[in-house]
C-alpha cells in the first residue's frame, strides 16, 4: 500500500547570493520511493529596482550524510557520477571552451524559479513540479534527503521569502 511523507521549510529574508540547507536522516526499513512532488514560491521581501530574481531549489540523495558548501550562496557537495564523463560548455560567439564539469551523483530534483522585479513593488511567484520514477529507487536506513535553496537577484540589496512543500510517495 503506497504511503506518503511530507516536509514543507520557509525561509523567510533570505539575501541574494546567500543559500540555506536542510537534511533529513531516513530512519526506516529500506523501502522504494516512486514520486516526488514540490511547491516553491518567493516572495521579494523588499521592494527593490527593475531586473529579474531567481530562486534555485535542489533536493539531492545520499548513502550518508550530506556535505554542504560553506560557501555563500552554498549549496550540496555530490561528488562527480563516473557513469558520465566531463560537461563541456561552450561560448557560442567564440566557439571557445569556457569551462569543464562533470554531472553530479545523487541529486533528484532541481526547480529554477525565475521571476520578473518591477522598479519599487514587491515581486512573486510559485511552480508546482512532480517527479515519477517508474522503477523506483531505493532507499536504505542511514541514507540522507538533502535539500537547498538559493537566491540571487539583479538587485543585490534585496531578500527573498521562499519556501518549498514537498511530498515523497514510497511502499
Amino acid at each position: 500500500m503506497p504511503q506518503s511523507s511530507y516536509l514543507g521549510f520557509e525561509i523567510p529574508g533570505l539575501d541574494s547570493g546567500f543559500g540555506a540547507d536542510i537534511q533529513v536522516e531516513y530512519t526506516g526499513s529500506t523501502t522504494t520511493f516512486y514520486t516526488i512532488d514540490m511547491d516553491l514560491a518567493a516572495t521579494t521581501s523588499t521592494a527593490g529596482s527593475s531586473g529579474v530574481g531567481a530562486v534555485l531549489a535542489t533536493i539531492a540523495f545520499s548513502s550518508s550524510a550530506p556535505d554542504f558548501a560553506d560557501s555563500d550562496p552554498g549549496g550540496i557537495n555530490l561528488s562527480n557520477d563516473s557513469n558520465f564523463g566531463a560537461v563541456t560548455h561552450e561560448q557560442n560567439a567564440q566557439g571557445a571552451t569556457i569551462e569543464s564539469t562533470n554531472l553530479l551523483a545523487g541529486g533528484l530534483v532541481a526547480v529554477p524559479l525565475k521571476f520578473p522585479v518591477v522598479d519599487g513593488t514587491v515581486s512573486s511567484d510559485h511552480r508546482h513540479v512532480h517527479y515519477d520514477f517508474p522503477s523506483g529507487f531505493q532507499v536504505a536506513s542511514g541514507n540522507y534527503f538533502a535539500f537547498h535553496m538559493n537566491f540571487t537577484s539583479s538587485d543585490t540589496s534585496q531578500t527573498v521569502d521562499t519556501e518549498m512543500q514537498v511530498v515523497f510517495t514510497y511502499e
